[in-house]
């Protein structure tokens, strides 16, 4: 707290206060804004001041895949996480605004869709960072607030409720992104629903969020187990509770692993990951039980396509009825909850989707690492929505 109250007291002296009220009237007289949310709400705790902020204007809000869980994703203002892992939606909700409040974020290429969420110059930019190196770095912005995400934001709600603000305005476009995350959920629960064989990777996130605690702690690998993360799996509560890998294939593993050291004994982790990803951890799962009794209970689900996926669609043959073996991408059928025992850990492989929730709670209840291989479709890609 005395970094964020030194932070404060010196951009007082910077004029602070007079970019506040600029940053409110923009917001305010704004005909369609939104919020983009990135890690640094998470590190400044600053969860009630964003929904505050984003109720008390009607304005929806967005993350990249770092700030998912900052915002409640059950809320009506919720609009997706967006970005290249994230919902076409969410990026079409960025592009179509007036106004975008970036808040802890750098707003870099991989996050806005290579700059085009918002497209440079389209909209105006409201930019908060306590890195001032990081303001400007991608896009210019109108109002450029340096300082503590959680201490500016309470800052920006006093001078706001000082003010009168129209709501009815964006009464139509709140009710237009109800429709359209509407929509996509309408497409997608076909998949999430579906007892096929091989299990489709959306059926995996709907049986995981039905067995998640709010306290439960979720690492996410990259590649397309971190696309159907961001789209799919619904975070309880905010909070740093969904940590994503994006960019290395395979590191969740260890995090998820360090995540459990560090976690409070009351919490579980859980790391969703690719075979290809899970391939490159082999041996740490001795690790993990060797040091059991140092860390909370740590389950990995391995979403086995015996592909490396996501360079397989542009490989693949439609034109055939059965997906093709491609020599590049595919790999040899392992049973991962073999290789599992083989370590001295528990294992289970699920090939029916109505098997899953067991598998997954008799996996967090088994008292060491458990390995539960989930046999899935390699011809299921995320598209674009």
């Amino acid at each position: 707290m005395e970094t964020r109250l030194s932070s404060r007291c010196l951009l007082s002296g910077l004029g602070l206060k007079k970019k506040v009220h600029e940053a409110v009237r923009l917001l305010s007289n704004s005909e369609r804004p939104v919020m983009v949310c990135g890690s640094g709400v998470h590190i400044s705790e600053a969860y009630n001041e964003v929904r505050e902020l984003s109720e008390l204007l009607a304005v929806p809000v967005v993350a990249n895949y770092k700030g998912k869980g900052c915002f409640p994703e059950e809320h009506p203002l919720w609009a997706g996480v967006m970005g290249a892992y994230g919902l076409e939606l969410a990026n079409e909700v960025v592009r179509g605004s007036d106004v975008v409040f970036f808040i802890g974020t750098r707003a870099e290429p991989h996050m806005t869709e290579a700059l085009t969420a918002p497209e440079p110059g389209a909209s105006k930019i409201i930019h908060l960072d306590i890195d001032p190196s990081a303001i400007g770095r991608n896009y210019k912005a109108n109002v450029a607030l340096v300082g503590d995400a959680k201490l500016t934001l309470q800052d920006l709600i006093a001078d706001l409720k000082t003010m009168f603000t129209n709501r009815d305005q964006r009464e139509t476009r709140i009710l237009e992104l109800a429709k359209a995350i509407g929509d996509y959920e309408t497409t997608v629960t076909p998949m999430m629903d579906s007892d096929a064989t091989p299990i489709k990777p959306q059926r995996i996130m709907k049986e995981v969020n039905k067995i998640l605690k709010d306290r439960d702690i979720v690492v996410s690998d990259t590649g397309h187990m971190l696309c159907w993360t961001t789209r799919l799996l619904k975070t309880k509560k905010a909070g740093i509770t969904y940590l994503p890998c994006g960019g290395t294939l395979g590191s969740s593993f260890g995090i998820a692993m360090g995540a459990s050291f560090a976690a409070a004994r009351d919490q579980r982790v859980l790391d969703l990951i690719g075979d290809g990803g899970m391939a490159y951890n082999l041996a740490d799962l001795e690790t993990a039980k060797r040091y059991n009794s140092n860390h909370v209970t740590l389950v990995v689900l391995v979403n086995n396509n015996s592909s490396l996926s996501q360079v397989r669609p542009k490989l693949e043959d439609w034109t055939k009825k059965d997906a093709p073996w491609i020599r590049h991408s595919d790999l040899c059928e392992l049973d991962y909850a073999r290789i599992a025992e083989a370590f001295g850990c528990f294992g289970i492989r699920v090939e029916r989707a109505g098997e899953l929730v067991e598998a997954l709670q008799g996996a967090f209840e088994v008292g060491i690492p458990a390995v539960v291989d989930v046999a899935t479709d390699k011809r299921e890609y995320p598209r674009s929505d």
